[in-house]
This record gives structure tokens, sequence and C-alpha cells, in this order.
């Protein structure tokens, strides 16, 4: 009676652990698939964020050429002199000078 008794226990544990192992397989199997949901849903998330990204540099890379030109400011002067050394004015010994002034004022921030 013993021994029976004994089989029916291991029999019982052996299809215990059998369950076990199929119920662990299952939950190994869904667990992969979940993984692999949610891997392809981050390279989705990743993608769309590196899209996003460069459209903001775009974005900030032409306001900020556009907030530095606008404190750039540039003049232009121009002279003409004559200077006579003659003293009777019918004299061509005049000199004549032209000046061409370039400027560019910048208010930079640090």
């Amino acid at each position: 009676m013993r021994k029976g008794l004994s089989i029916i226990v291991s029999a019982l544990l052996l299809s215990s652990f059998a369950q076990a192992a199929e119920d662990k397989d299952k939950v190994i199997e869904m667990l992969i698939q979940r993984l692999d949901k949610v891997e392809g849903e981050l390279a989705q998330f990743k993608k769309s964020t590196k899209t996003q990204i460069d459209e903001l540099h775009i974005r900030s890379d032409e306001t900020e050429l556009s907030s530095a030109l606008s404190k750039v400011k540039f003049s232009l002067g121009f002279e003409t002199d004559v200077h006579s050394f003659g003293g009777d004015g019918q004299d061509s010994s005049n000199k004549w000078t032209n000046t061409l002034h370039l400027n560019m004022d910048a208010k930079i921030n640090d």
C-alpha cells in the first residue's frame, strides 16, 4: 500500500511539475511577445523623437540667425574734399580726396 501511495504521490508531483513547466513556458512566451511589442514601440518613439529634435534644431537655427542679424547694423558714409594750393583759383593744383566709411555696429550679449 505504501508503494502504491508513493507512486501516486510521485505521479501527482511529476504532473504538477510538468504543469508548472508548461505554465512557465507559456509565461515566458507571453513575456517575449510583450517585450517584442515594447521594443517596436520604443523604436517608433525614438524615430519620431529624433525627427522632432531635428525639426527643432532647424527652427532654432533660423531663429538664432535672425536674432543675430537683427543686432548687426551697417552704415555707409561718403566724403569728398577739395584743397586748393594756388592763390588765384585758376591753378589746377587742387587736391581732391574721396573717403568712404563702412561702419558695422553689433550689439552682442554675453
